[in-house]
This record gives structure tokens, C-alpha cells and sequence, in this order.
């Protein structure tokens, strides 16, 4: 994306650089506010979390993918738990044993949505769908992990987070696997806190211009975090 040109001109003689870059932003949303169109449409979303107990899937796994919807939904997530619990699913984070999940759940969407994304991080795995007749108003996807298990550090436990934009409005879904049993309610608020601040899903493509000194500097280093998103999902 091209940098946004200056709509004014500031003197940095009368203004500090914070009143200028605050004068900027405003006049920046007067500007696109002037000459842009808006429109609201609703969105179907349909989140399903499933704890595959390390077990392989049944044969038919619609039962993750149908609602009580009249219509199926737009955005279709399938959050599944345990599915590789295994020494050495902790070393790799992806395994073999995601592969038929997966081709269950492309079995079960009957072609009707393309899959967005999916990701495993050792017993979490994610796959997010999008019906294929909104696909192209799909963009800016990615896909972080943030694990909180062994050490602090392991993928037993965690969180992937994945970030899209459909039109103009910014989607967040977290897949969360949290410290188990009825006393450890601090360690699921600690490792929540954790994957919360820990995935920065920015998706790399826009860039900026430095107010003070009107030249090009890139935003790609600064962290998109999941609540500064319009909306978020945790399940």
C-alpha cells in the first residue's frame, strides 16, 4: 500500500510533534470520511471447539460444521484440542495426525467454503473457512502461535491466532488451550494473559509516512495485537 500523502502543511515552529501527528489524524479522517462510502452487511459466524482426545476422527465429522442455522454461516471456524499429544509432536508442533482432520473437515464443507487457513500447534489445530462467494473481499490473512506449556515455552498448551479482512473490517479467531484442573485457575488467567500479548498478528503490507519529518517509514514492525481488531474471537 502506497504511503498516505500529507493533507497539510505543519509548522514545526508553532507545534510540537505530537499536536502535529494529532492534527494529521484528524484531517486524515475528515479526508476519507469526505470520500468514502460505507455500507453495512451482515456477517454469519459459526465457532465450534471440539477436544479430539487424541483420537482419530470419526468418518463423517459434519457434526462440527452444521448449525441450526437456516444457512450455513460465512465464516466457519473449527477449533479442535488433543489432536497429537505425543513426545514427539512437543519437538515438531506439526504432524501427521492433523492430516485426516483436515480432510474430514474439507469432506464435510461439501465445496461450499475455501479454507482460509490451518494451523496445528502439537494438540491445538485450527482451520478457519470462508464461504468461496465472499473469498475475493478476503485479505490480509495471518496465522501466529504463542505457546504457554512446559517451561513456559512448550506447544502443549497456547494459542494460534488467526487475522483476516473482509472489505474494510479487521477479524481476529483465537484457538486457545489452557492449563487443565479445577486449581489452576491463575495459571488459565497467566497463560490467557500470555497468548493475548504474545501474538502479534500484523499482517506485513502497510506502510506510512513520518509526520515530523514527512518521509516514508514502514508499520510492518509495529505489533497488530488481537484487541486492537474490530472484532475477536476467543474460544
Amino acid at each position: 500500500m502506497a504511503a498516505i500523502p500529507a493533507l497539510f502543511t505543519v509548522d514545526e515552529g508553532a507545534a510540537s510533534p505530537s499536536v502535529a501527528e494529532d492534527v494529521w489524524v484528524r484531517q486524515q479522517l475528515q479526508h476519507y470520511e469526505a470520500t468514502s462510502t460505507y455500507r453495512c452487511e451482515s456477517i454469519t459466524t459459526t465457532l465450534c471447539t471440539f477436544n479430539a482426545g487424541c483420537k482419530k476422527p470419526p468418518q463423517d465429522l459434519s457434526f462440527l460444521t452444521k448449525t441450526q442455522r437456516d444457512c450455513p454461516p460465512d465464516i466457519l471456524l473449527v477449533a479442535l484440542q488433543e489432536v497429537d499429544m505425543s513426545a514427539s509432536a512437543l519437538i515438531r508442533e506439526e504432524t501427521e495426525a492433523a492430516v485426516p482432520w483436515m480432510d474430514g473437515l474439507r469432506a464435510a464443507t461439501s465445496g461450499l467454503y475455501e479454507v482460509i487457513a490451518v494451523k496445528q500447534l502439537v494438540g491445538l489445530m485450527s482451520c478457519l473457512f470462508v464461504k468461496r462467494s465472499l473469498r475475493s473481499r478476503v485479505s490480509e490473512i495471518k496465522v501466529v502461535t504463542c505457546a504457554t506449556g512446559a517451561l513456559g515455552a512448550m506447544g502443549n498448551k497456547g494459542g494460534i491466532g488467526i487475522r483476516l479482512t473482509m472489505d474494510s473490517t479487521t477479524m481476529c479467531f483465537i484457538n486457545c488451550h489452557l492449563a487443565a484442573h479445577q486449581g489452576a485457575v491463575g495459571k488459565r488467567n497467566q497463560d490467557i494473559a500470555q497468548i493475548l500479548s504474545g501474538l502479534n498478528l500484523n499482517p506485513n503490507e502497510f506502510a506510512g509516512e513520518n509526520v515530523s519529518s514527512g518521509s516514508p517509514v514502514g508499520l510492518s514492525t509495529v505489533p497488530l495485537m488481537p484487541r486492537e481488531h474490530h472484532l475477536c474471537f476467543v474460544v
